[in-house]
Order: structure tokens, then C-alpha cells, then sequence
């Protein structure tokens, strides 16, 4: 979400986004489960009421939204595949970009009463052009090569009988993207879990096993890929559980190391396994 301080802060408190995270926390939720609850940003139980805010507080911005998950749900920024495909990390395409856009541009802020992204059954078929100004239609597809497949709806042909209720304030479509995505991100998807613990290492280590936390491509090769492979293997094989993977960093005997190891000269940053000298976070 970001650090924006002042009346933001105030307003993710306000409307359940903390206390959200928080519970989720406190109970043990898997990590794939609060994921699947924010992109769908359609609350099912009470204490789910406040994962909407990270769709909502964007306001109608699908691009701003498609930036903020990618980092969740791949481990890299794909902001540089917005008018070409990524000149570095080449695996990241034009097409990943805007088919994440697309997830969520037939989603719409409910104003005028309690917070709430509606999302429309038709519409929000858009095309991109590429640099040599050859158009193409966005997909949605994943970094991971899954595309989520979908029929064309004909024009007008948003008729009640495609949503699940069709008199509800908040209307859910059969088809849903925001669903669709939701499954796929959270399914067959192993860069979720690596993207979890990569940040976890990072917040507690001061670095991440890939650095920059959220450029995980190609580009930026693990400073320890066995390291991290075991660590996201065994966050999969254990229900994606949050506190085990904060619980095994900190008692392992790299963080249990001083920051500063005294006047020997220390390793490199990019391959070092004890933590980095940090001022703590007030929160």
C-alpha cells in the first residue's frame, strides 16, 4: 500500500484495512487466502470486510492497482512492460502487463454508501500498441505462461441472468476477472510463495535474498537461490503459514549474528547472512 501518512492512514484504519491484516495474522490465515481476498475486493466474511481497501483507496486507477499487485504476486515491478516488453528482464512482456490491467478495469468504486468495487460482466476489452505501433487485444495472462481464457460478450448484452444476483447494490458477474485472477495468482502460481519470502527476508534481514525486494526477475539473480528455493518449497509445503517463515528467520544463526561483526572485513552485501545495521519502524 505504501507509507502516505496524514488522513490515508487514518482512512485504511477507518475502514478494517489493518485490522485485516492484523487478524489474519493473529489466526494464522494462509498466505494465498488474504492474497485471493484482496485482489477479489468482494468481502465473503466479516473479518474479510476490510481487504477491499487496497482496490478501493486506488479509485478506479486499474493501472496504479495492476502495478501495487505485481510485486505481491510475482515478486517484480512490471511498470517498465507498460509500452514495450521489459528490455532487461525479458521474460516480462507487454502483454503481462496489460492483461493485469485488464483483470480490473471492469471494476468500479461504489460511491454513496459503505465502501465497496462493484465489477461489470461486460466491457473492458482494450488493446495496447506496442512500439512499432502494432496493435494487439490484452489477455489476461500471467507471468507464469497460464492465460485465464474468456468469451466475448456481444454488444448490450449485459443482461441480469450473468450476474449471481441480479438485484443485489453489488453486483458480482458469473464470469468474474477479479475472481479469475484471484485463482490463478493464488493457484499454480510458485512466485507467490517466493515473493513472500524474499520480503520477509528483507524485512528482517535489512536485505532481500533478491535485491531490489521487488525487482525478483531475471535481471536480479537470488544472492543465495538454494537458500531461497528451500525457504519458498518449504512455505508451500506447509500451507503457505506466515508465522513459520518469520519464526525460522529469526531463529536461524545468521539473524542471531551482530549487525556489525567487528573490524575483520565483512562479505560482500549481496551474499551476507546476517542483518543489516536498521533503524526499527515505529509501527
Amino acid at each position: 500500500m505504501g507509507r502516505r501518512g496524514g488522513r490515508r492512514e487514518e482512512r485504511r484504519q477507518e475502514h478494517g484495512w489493518f485490522a485485516f491484516l492484523e487478524n489474519a495474522f493473529k489466526t494464522g490465515r494462509p498466505w494465498p487466502e488474504v492474497v485471493a481476498a484482496i485482489i477479489k475486493a468482494r468481502p465473503e466474511t466479516p473479518g474479510d470486510a476490510g481487504a477491499m481497501w487496497f482496490v478501493y483507496e486506488r479509485r478506479n486507477e486499474h493501472q496504479q492497482i495492476a502495478e501495487a499487485l505485481a510485486p505481491v504476486i510475482y515478486g517484480t515491478r512490471i511498470d517498465c512492460a507498460q509500452c514495450h516488453d521489459h528490455p532487461l528482464a525479458r521474460e516480462i512482456k507487454q502483454g503481462h502487463y496489460w492483461g493485469l490491467v485488464a483483470a480490473f478495469n471492469r471494476s468500479k468504486n461504489v460511491e454513496g454508501g459503505p465502501p465497496a468495487v462493484a465489477e461489470s460482466a461486460v466491457g473492458g476489452f482494450i488493446n495496447f500498441t506496442n512500439l512499432r505501433k502494432e496493435s494487439q487485444p490484452a489477455v489476461l495472462a500471467m507471468l507464469t505462461g497460464a492465460t485465464i481464457a474468456e468469451s466475448r460478450p456481444g454488444p448490450g448484452d449485459d443482461a441480469p441472468d450473468r450476474y449471481l444476483e441480479p438485484a443485489a447494490s453489488v453486483k458480482v458477474p458469473k464470469f468474474s476477472r477479479r475472481a479469475e485472477l484471484a485463482r490463478a495468482a493464488t493457484g499454480n502460481n510458485p512466485l507467490l510463495a517466493r515473493s513472500f519470502v524474499n520480503h520477509a527476508w528483507a524485512l528482517l534481514m535489512g536485505r532481500g535474498l533478491v535485491h531490489p525486494v521487488d525487482e525478483m526477475n531475471s535481471k536480479n539473480p537470488p544472492s543465495d537461490p538454494v537458500l531461497l528455493d528451500w525457504l519458498a518449497r518449504d512455505f508451500a509445503a506447509h500451507g503457505h503459514d506466515v508465522r513459520r517463515v518469520l519464526r525460522q528467520i529469526v531463529l536461524s544463526r545468521g539473524y542471531q549474528l551482530a549487525a556489525w561483526p567487528g573490524p575483520a572485513a565483512a562479505p560482500p552485501p549481496p551474499r551476507r547472512r546476517r542483518p543489516l545495521p536498521r533503524p526499527w519502524s515505529a509501527r
